[in-house]
């Protein structure tokens, strides 16, 4: 459990992230990522109360914005 918790952990092969990694990387406020999982916009899982992403589905979320600019 502790190796899941690491910041470099792995799920299924991909890379998992947190809300602090988020904020950082999408340049959004914490209730910005709450209102992203709340209206289903961007998968996640909660480990001990703590919500992670999985790195592919981020990229995904980030490619259906630029998508839907177009």
């Amino acid at each position: 459990m502790d190796r899941l918790l690491n910041h470099a952990a792995c799920l299924k092969g991909d890379e998992l992230l947190d809300d602090q990694d988020l904020i950082g990387m999408l340049k959004v406020s914490h209730r910005t990522l709450q209102r992203y999982r709340t209206q289903g916009k961007l998968p996640y899982c909660k480990l001990n109360g703590k919500s992670f992403y999985r790195l592919t589905d981020i990229n995904k979320f980030i490619d259906d914005q630029f998508i839907g600019m177009k």
